[in-house]
């Protein structure tokens, strides 16, 4: 309890401005200073909802070109300097990548992977560091991905900037307590919730790397990470046993000199929100106080006005009648500084580059490459936020993924003839999301598209120069780096038979064409010149005719 106290005082640093953020961009997280689903109004100061739009588009446009349900953005793949050269995947290998394949996005699409994605991209671009703890459904064969409350996680980093280390704060009922951890609890906590079984106790759940262990041992005692679970007002350990990867993954949106917590768009924008927020509550006092002024009331009607709409107010004396105050004067904030503060904060979270479809679309002049080509280089402007995502969000997920499906007996048993070149391999995710398809348009233009076009051009003059590509290699390449499924592509061995048919067929179409020339020409001959054509045939025959 003595780490957990020192992390919830290195956290209280970074607590006033997640509770700014979370007020004027994520109102649903703003648990601060109120109580969780208690009756509150979270939108009262908000006079502005740009932000609010901007984080949601924000988060709806990362899902949609990284993770998205409705197209394939990822792929399985092996990684180990033996299985490098066998890339592009052949044979009875690429049978076996296709069946893990298979097995992943069966993980996915039981889990409740999408739902949990989305809500980690709106933690991410507002409070800017997302938690998730990721386990097996208890007595299900399925996964579940829980984003945890920022207020309820506190972090920490190894010396390589790797957060190991996680305590988490979990509402419990008395009575799930004591089903799940019945022989640790004393009888008075035992009493106390049979007489309560839905009051709520505050639980710690702790992982974290386990200094001493028996890596020869395979027991919950000496796995890499330890995990204790802790009841604070007992000063109790429910349990301990341990976990041979993080369940936790956390993912920071950047770390500017060397923070634990991250640093994201709405920490950038939050001075433009704050502003424009203000602009927003100053334009509405105005508004209200020209639709509803001041009064200057007689003292003995003080109280006894009526001013609703056809509100009727009787008078003796014409000088003594309810006058409003006339203030002179305009309140001096156009719409084109309004305007400018809110495009400030949709600049924060790339709203156009996600709306960029739209806004090119204005511009009739553009063609389609030009709007592809706009699209590419926008994208490579977020390479390093794409980059971070997959490597700090993704790969340690899907690693997990992985690990407990390894764990489960989920995993394809691969050909005996591919153990020794799977010995030592690493599975990883290659990502082929619409993000990653349209990043690698930029590059490829750069790195494939270009150098082609150079030789093709080459080849009006110089034709022999296209004799340097093998065509084969060129095909497989690019089609293994796509979407493409392995299944369609073809085992070399097939092509052999099926490019024999094809000359064969050639061939017979030429000999057919050859044959009905040659016959056409001796038509002609025959009737020109007769003796030509005897002769002819004569040499054909070997002089019977």
């Amino acid at each position: 309890m003595q780490l957990f106290a020192e992390l919830k005082n290195i956290r209280t640093n970074y607590e006033a401005g997640w509770e700014a953020i979370t007020r004027f961009c994520a109102p649903g997280r703003d648990f601060w200073s109120t109580v969780k689903e208690s009756p509150t109004k979270p939108t009262n100061w908000i006079y502005d909802g740009t932000a609010l739009g901007a984080l949601n588009l924000l988060a709806n446009g990362l899902q949609g070109y990284m993770a998205s349900k409705q197209t394939k953005s990822f792929k399985v793949g092996l990684q180990s300097f033996k299985t490098l050269q066998y890339q592009p995947y052949k044979g009875r290998m690429r049978s076996y990548m296709h069946q893990l394949d298979d097995v992943f996005y069966e993980m996915i699409d039981k889990s409740n992977f999408y739902q949990a994605a989305n809500e980690a991209f709106q933690v991410g671009g507002s409070i800017a560091t997302m938690v998730m703890f990721v386990d097996l459904v208890p007595n299900e064969n399925e996964l579940v991905n829980i984003v945890c409350h920022p207020n309820d996680v506190w972090i920490s980093e190894n010396d390589v900037r790797i957060v190991d280390t996680i305590f988490r704060r979990i509402d419990m009922k008395a009575k799930d307590i004591l089903r799940r951890w019945p022989a640790e609890l004393d009888t008075q906590f035992k009493e106390q919730a049979k007489q309560s079984p839905y009051k709520v106790h505050e639980v710690i759940h702790a992982v974290l790397p386990r200094d001493t262990r028996d890596a020869t041992k395979i027991d919950n005692q000496n796995k890499k990470f330890a995990s204790y679970w802790m009841l604070p007002e007992k000063q109790l350990l429910l349990d301990e046993s341990g976990f041979d990867s993080n369940p936790y993954v956390v993912w920071r949106w950047s770390t500017p000199n060397s923070n634990t917590y991250g640093w994201g768009p709405a920490h950038e924008a939050m001075a433009d929100i704050i502003r424009s927020n203000r602009m927003g509550k100053d334009i509405d006092d105005a508004a209200s106080l020209f639709l509803y002024p001041a009064l200057n009331v007689p003292v003995e009607s003080q109280g006894k006005l009526d001013l609703r709409p056809k509100g009727m107010n009787p008078y003796v004396d014409p000088s003594r009648v309810v006058t409003p105050i006339q203030q002179t004067g305009t309140y001096p904030i156009g719409i084109d500084r309004e305007q400018s503060k809110q495009k400030a904060i949709r600049d924060h979270f790339f709203v156009d580059m996600f709306l960029m479809l739209n806004s090119t679309a204005e511009n009739s002049n553009r063609t389609a490459t030009e709007v592809l080509e706009m699209q590419a280089e926008k994208a490579a402007i977020m390479g390093a936020i794409t980059t971070r995502i997959e490597s700090e969000f993704f790969d340690p997920l899907f690693d997990r993924y992985f690990e407990i499906a390894s764990e489960q007996g989920w995993l394809p048993v691969p050909p005996p003839e591919l153990y020794e070149m799977l010995n030592g391999s690493d599975i990883r995710i290659d990502y082929i999301g619409p993000m990653s398809q349209v990043q690698q348009r930029f590059y490829q233009n750069q790195s494939i598209d270009q150098p082609l076009q150079k030789l093709f051009g080459l080849s009006v003059y110089f034709p022999e120069v296209l004799d340097n590509i093998d065509s084969d290699e060129l095909a497989r390449y690019i089609a293994n780096e796509s979407t493409l499924p392995q299944s369609i592509i073809r085992d070399e061995k097939k092509l052999v038979p099926i490019r024999q048919r094809r000359d064969q067929q050639m061939q017979a179409q030429a000999d057919a064409q050859n044959n009905k020339l040659n016959a056409g020409a001796v038509k002609d001959m025959s009737q020109s010149d007769p003796a030509s054509l005897q002769k002819m045939m004569r040499e054909q025959t070997g002089g019977a005719v």
